[in-house]
């Protein structure tokens, strides 16, 4: 979709009542060293959204070191107002390791959001851990089932706790 198209439809998801935006950056931008059109493809959502917080999926584990560090920085100069490690687990796993780079990175005013195959309680409280603000999941009633003591695929076999001690 096109930067224009972009905000077009985010100025339409905000008159239907949505209360965030998920944005998904042109990537392509980046990855050729076209760091304005980024940060232009982003800002453009950013103003069209108004007040209405803006997330930005990154997809870190598709950029080199450099990249992500780029993409971060002009995530932020963009005005966004959550940073996400990727869309999701087809990108890869949310890890501890980069949400607390997000978390480095970030000002205080800009949140971290994990993302990407977070299906266990144990995966929550080390992203939490780690700097995430919000988590990110499909599993969530699992979770939940296993935070309150019921056994899941993902935690079969492991000695259940109760919540307080994740």
């Amino acid at each position: 979709m096109t930067s224009a198209g972009k905000a077009y439809e985010t100025r339409q998801l905000i008159e239907n009542g949505a209360e965030e935006v998920d944005l998904m950056p042109n990537v392509g931008f980046l990855l050729s060293g076209m760091e304005r059109e980024y940060a232009d493809d982003i800002a453009g959502v950013v103003q069209a959204a108004g007040k209405v917080p803006v997330k930005v999926m990154l997809e870190l584990p598709l950029l080199s070191a450099q990249q992500q560090e780029r993409a971060v920085a002009l995530s932020v100069s963009a005005g966004v107002a959550y940073l996400k490690n990727a869309s999701g687990g087809a990108v890869g796993v949310a890890t501890p390791e980069q949400i607390a780079f997000l978390r480095r990175l970030a000002p205080t005013h800009v949140r971290v959001k994990a993302s990407g195959g977070i299906k266990t309680a144990r995966q929550v409280r080390d992203l939490v851990l780690a700097g995430a603000d919000l988590v990110g999941t499909s599993a969530g009633a699992q979770i939940m089932a296993e935070l309150l003591g019921g056994e899941s695929a993902a935690t079969k076999g492991e000695r259940h706790r109760h919540p307080s001690q994740y």
